[in-house]
């Protein structure tokens, strides 16, 4: 089997793309959900380490990085870890998007 690339902007924005991943993989697409209860655990380690997942109830719109500008969020991980770090970090995503790129050409589309 070929291995499989989703992208989480269309897993946020497009349920077909989702659905077309289900019959890609043979999961039941009828079994795919967007909405769901808050969950609890008495475990508090599982609480601790699943405390964002359980407390969701669903996909978040609005959240997919298509306005995303690399050198606004430079500056907010310079603000928040200082120039050099910051500098780094996005030295790092920048030498990242060709690959980036390279997989978005190979996601799953609808």
């Amino acid at each position: 089997m070929q291995p499989r690339v989703i992208d989480a902007d269309d897993v946020i924005n497009s349920p077909d793309v989702v659905r077309q991943l289900c019959v890609e993989t043979g999961l039941d697409p009828d079994a795919i959900q967007y909405k769901w209860e808050v969950r609890h655990s008495d475990d508090p380690n599982v609480a601790r380490m699943l405390s964002t997942i359980n407390a969701s109830t669903g996909i978040i719109k609005g959240l997919d990085a298509s306005n995303l500008d690399i050198e606004a969020e430079e500056g907010k991980w310079k603000a928040e870890f200082g120039e050099d770090e910051g500098e780094r970090l996005a030295g790092f995503v920048r030498d990242a998007m060709p690959d980036y790129e390279y997989l978005l050409s190979k996601r799953t589309r609808a």
